[in-house]
């Protein structure tokens, strides 16, 4: 299969809470959490139970490794059904902050450096 991501997903395991933004851009009072396999600046994976429908979107609050809460605005592009009804979502960024990219960029650097480390 080709790679079609511009920036390298990195393992990680924190939460989300989303809300779905519907077509008149109102957002739907009903929170979601889903478990985040991965994660780059330009989009994030993460697994639920909940059905997320292909091209909706979503405001997403990101606990990240730091403890920092990232706001972002994400968009469902692809969808994978596994096991026991658990599916992984993969999505796409359509609205984040500058400094928040920054941060995910700041933590794949050091993953990197650490991952090469350990191969020396």
């Amino acid at each position: 299969m080709e790679e079609k991501r511009r920036n390298k997903r990195l393992s990680i395991s924190v939460e989300i809470e989303t809300e779905r933004i519907d077509q008149e851009n109102s957002t739907t009072v009903r929170y979601l959490k889903a478990n985040v396999t991965d994660i780059s600046k330009n989009g994030i994976g993460f697994e639920s139970t909940e059905e997320f429908a292909i091209g909706a979107t979503f405001t997403a609050l990101i606990t990240i490794w730091t403890g920092e809460v990232l706001k972002t605005v994400f968009k469902v592009v692809r969808k994978n059904e596994m096991e026991n009804g658990v599916i992984h979502y993969g999505c796409i960024f359509v609205g984040m902050q500058d400094s928040d990219a920054l941060k995910i960029e700041i933590y794949e650097l050091l993953k990197n450096a650490e991952e090469a480390r350990k191969d020396n």
